[in-house]
């Protein structure tokens, strides 16, 4: 068996040297113009956004991203 995740969130603190956590809230209304117009629907701007910021995020300096569920519940089964 793994590593369990309490270890490995700890761990990952330890390596970053900080327990800072980035959350994941996507508010449509909220996020920038150009990915609400680039986007076919609420869920896909959402799901745009979020994954840009995942890929802008260095795991060395950021050991955990915690999504908020209730903004992509709002999206239903595609959330």
């Amino acid at each position: 068996m793994g590593e369990r995740y309490a270890d490995r969130l700890c761990n990952a603190i330890d390596r970053a040297g900080t327990p800072a956590c980035v959350g994941i809230d996507p508010v449509v209304s909220r996020l920038p113009a150009s990915v609400r117009a680039s986007s076919g629907s609420d869920a896909d701007a959402a799901r745009s956004f979020c994954l840009e910021v995942l890929d802008a995020l260095d795991a060395d300096l950021v050991p955990a991203v915690k999504p908020q569920s209730a903004c992509f519940e709002r999206f239903g089964a595609v959330g």
